[in-house]
């Protein structure tokens, strides 16, 4: 006799973002069970946490969804936390957990009975199987099937029993379906918008969906043959990827089926999902070779008159590279169809050769640099159809096992100097992920770098955490240690800086005998108190403080090109933009568009050979406020320093140091100090309102002071100081604090206006136009944003 069966599918989420982990595959599974008339349901379980710890009654509130849903058989993709699970089943004995893997890993099998998905090995080849989705679907209907007539006795691909928290094999000898057999049998995810929503107010819109594609990775150089792995044994009873990248589980094993049948079947998702999930858009093809068939697809889908939307697509740089032809069909395709296409994920993991070596990346820093080259080149040849720096999903692992901080220092300053933090979302929390069916994992048991437990928290969620390991340089552990408490105080949008300053100082400590946990619990107490500092020159202040200084809330315009300074503190080109003159002028555009003042910033934006047109462009006769953050050399010639003058009000003047020994030396440019005090008087003089930018450099401390001095030469009606970590030292911040100190008491017994960027900022606060107060009244009076939206600011 057969039963229906009440089926509840669990989605774990690591926070209230759209992310890439969606439903797409429990959504197919869903309509598997619902085609065979059970009931089926499907929660989205949203996990809160603070400070990196879980909070909140999650595990609770999943559990009563499950009581309330009687459920038969709970499926889930990742398991999170099996509390909730373990709990339910005490509670209802004869209910059973599945937990369906596209080939991930998956460490604890708390609460779990069976497992689809499993990988195989692949006969001959010493490599690991990836299963396939069409596995998948024909192995959960044949569980469904035996549950439904009260037996467990389902034999199918992939499927496991877990007993004493061990896989036990089930027959394989049923038959390996193809996808397209199986979903031509479906109604693909009918049940779009219409999930439970568990532990979340403000559960994020549908933008994003997976379309499930070939499965495994092309990639096959064999680990085993890299130095890095000499000596390492692989176990033979674990399937071990021992082809492809050393972390990955995936490569050499790339299942690759005609591309007229991998195309229907994408079509037929994409054409299910955009007819009804009208707010999703983008579609993110889970394939890791897609290129071949990415120009026919998008063919194909405008022909079945799926609506204009953006394909995500991942592959490898030197891929990428090759293949350009492919890539460059696709965009045409897309462009003739008003769609966009996005490479958003492509593996760089470093820019250090020794880490790529480690990885078994096959390729170079300066293969993954042009890599960077070739899809900024086509997003500035196809504007608005090719993308690759939106979704920010590529994948960098700056820290295993063996990283040292130059290994570390090597790749952050790739990353300074080629402005490649636009690629990544997260810069520096990647840990490498040890899974026993990958290469790496074996290395570092070889190394005696695995232990029982994480030496800090677990990585973030999302992923399996894997074998827990340590760092094998000590001052790794410690740079890894305070790079997070340092983003946590500070932010993201200064990580670069962060990770350049933790670099320097992990370098030059001790590898024996150093005190890290005294020196990092130094580093932070002053850091705090350099913070608190600065705070207070950016609030109100008493009686014994300087006066304030007088600015509007502009609209910054980002320069990332050419600087005629070589600064190697600076993060202006941390991110990249495009500095072409088309793209400027958009930029310009834009900023007039939200009718604030606007200021020119960045890396040096009066070399670019149409800096005074953009000024001009900007002030609109004069009915804009423009100023610009310059180091202010080029101003030193009295004819551009005129031509200027006519459109700037306000200049803010980068000088380094108080005197040309420190400056120059800064900068790495000879008579770069009086250049730029040239520069200012003559902008002065030209009367425009002139500023000195003051930033905090482990050179100039100890003569901080005298910048007061250095303002007034420079005809300066006010300074600006700001805090550059890697600039000043970690080591050197309470000499920071006592120079800022020093230099606001006699601004304040001379009565001299200061102005303090917040430390979060850095050397970035882009926002505030220096200007005279009658200018400022006048513009609050009867310029764009007289409502007072504009945040004006008394002196």
């Amino acid at each position: 006799m057969t039963s229906l069966l009440s089926i509840a599918l669990i989605v774990p989420y690591a926070s209230e973002s759209g992310g890439f982990f969606d439903d797409t595959l429990l959504g197919a599974l869903c309509s598997v069970a619902r085609g065979a008339g059970h009931r089926a349901e499907l929660a989205h379980v949203y996990y809160q946490s603070q400070c990196g710890e879980t909070v909140g009654n999650t595990a609770a509130h999943v559990e009563d969804w499950l009581i309330s849903m009687a459920a038969h058989l709970v499926v889930i993709e990742r398991l999170f936390d099996p509390t909730p699970l373990v709990s339910f089943r005490s509670r209802r004995p004869t209910s059973r957990v599945l937990l369906v893997s596209r080939g991930d890993p998956f460490d604890d099998l708390a609460g779990v009975d069976f497992v689809l998905g499993v990988p195989g090995r692949v006969c001959g080849s010493g490599t690991r199987r990836t299963p396939t989705t069409a596995d998948i679907v024909t192995g959960f209907s044949a569980l469904l099937d035996s549950l439904a007539h009260g037996e467990e006795t389902a034999t199918a691909p992939e499927l496991y029993r877990v007993a004493d928290n061990s896989l036990v094999s089930t027959s394989r000898q049923s038959r390996r379906s193809s996808l397209s057999t199986e979903l031509n049998q479906l109604s693909l995810n009918p049940e779009l918008g219409q999930v439970d929503i568990i532990d979340s107010c403000t559960a994020p819109k549908m933008v994003r969906k997976t379309l499930l594609g070939n499965s495994g990775c092309p990639y096959a150089r064999d680990a085993l043959a890299s130095p890095e792995m000499h000596g390492v044994t692989l176990p033979d009873d674990v399937p071990v990827s021992r082809l492809g990248c050393t972390f990955c589980f995936m490569g050499g094993d790339y299942q690759k089926r005609p591309r007229d049948i991998v195309v229907s079947e994408l079509v037929e998702q994409a054409l299910w999902i955009t007819t009804h999930a009208p707010t999703v858009t983008e579609l993110v093809l889970a394939d890791q070779h897609p290129l071949p068939y990415l120009a026919k697809g998008i063919q194909r889908a405008h022909s079945a008159g799926i609506r204009p939307i953006r394909w995500l697509f991942s592959t490898r740089g030197d891929t990428f590279l090759r293949q350009r032809r492919l890539v460059g069909e696709a965009i045409e395709a897309a462009k003739c169809a008003g769609h966009q296409i996005e490479v958003h994920l492509i593996g760089f993991e470093a820019f250090c050769e020794r880490e790529l070596a480690r990885y078994n990346k096959g390729v170079t820093v300066h293969d993954l640099l042009c890599v960077v080259e070739a899809v900024r080149t086509l997003a500035t040849m196809h504007p608005g159809t090719f993308h690759y720096a939106q979704a920010r999903a590529h994948s960098l692992i700056l820290w295993n096992p063996w990283t040292s901080p130059e290994d570390l220092s090597e790749s952050v300053a790739a990353i300074r100097h080629h402005g490649l933090a636009e690629l990544f979302s997260d810069l520096g929390s990647n840990r490498v992920r040890l899974y026993p069916d990958v290469p790496l994992t074996y290395a570092a048991a070889r190394d005696g770098a695995l232990t029982q437990e994480w030496e800090s928290e677990v990585p973030s969620r999302g992923y399996a955490p894997g074998k827990p390991w340590k760092f094998l340089d000590g001052r790794t552990r410690f740079a890894f240690s305070l790079s997070r408490q340092l983003k946590e105080r500070l932010g993201r949008e200064t990580e670069v800086a962060q990770l350049a300053a933790t670099c320097d100082l992990a370098v030059r400590l001790a590898t024996r005998g150093a005190d890290f946990v005294g020196t990092e619990r130094s580093v932070m107490c002053e850091l705090d108190t350099l913070a608190a500092t600065l705070a207070e020159l950016d609030s109100e202040r008493g009686a014994d403080a300087p006066p304030r200084g007088c600015d509007l809330l502009a609209t910054p315009v980002v320069f990332t090109g050419a600087c005629n300074n070589g600064c190697a503190h600076c993060s202006n080109g941390d991110a990249w933009l495009p500095d072409d003159t088309p793209a400027l002028r958009a930029r310009v555009q834009t900023a007039q568009g939200l009718r604030s003042a606007i200021l020119f910033a960045g890396r040096e934006p009066s070399l670019h050979p149409a800096f005074l047109e953009l000024i001009a462009q900007a002030s609109n006769n004069g009915n804009n406020l423009v100023g610009t953050v310059t180091n202010g050399r080029r101003f030193a010639y009295e004819r551009f320093a005129r031509a200027a003058a006519r459109h700037l009000v306000g200049v803010s003047v980068k000088l380094h140091g108080t005197r040309p020994s420190i400056t120059d030396k800064i900068v790495k440019v000879d008579g770069a100090h009086d250049q730029s005090v040239a520069g200012a008087r003559a902008l002065a003089a030209s009367g425009v309102v002139v500023e000195v930018r003051a930033p905090l450099l482990r050179h100039n401390l100890h003569v901080f002071a005298d910048y007061l001095d250095v303002a007034r030469a420079c005809g300066a009606r006010q300074i600006r100081i700001e805090a550059s970590l890697d600039g000043i030292r970690l080591d050197a911040l309470g000499h920071a604090t006592n120079a800022v100190i020093a230099l606001a008491k006699r601004c304040a017994s001379e009565g001299f206006p200061v102005e303090a960027s917040p430390l979060v900022t850095a050397c970035n606060r882009f926002d505030r136009l220096p200007i005279a107060s009658g200018q400022r009244n006048a513009w609050a009076e009867s310029g764009p944003n007289c409502n007072g939206k504009l945040g004006l600011r008394n002196p």
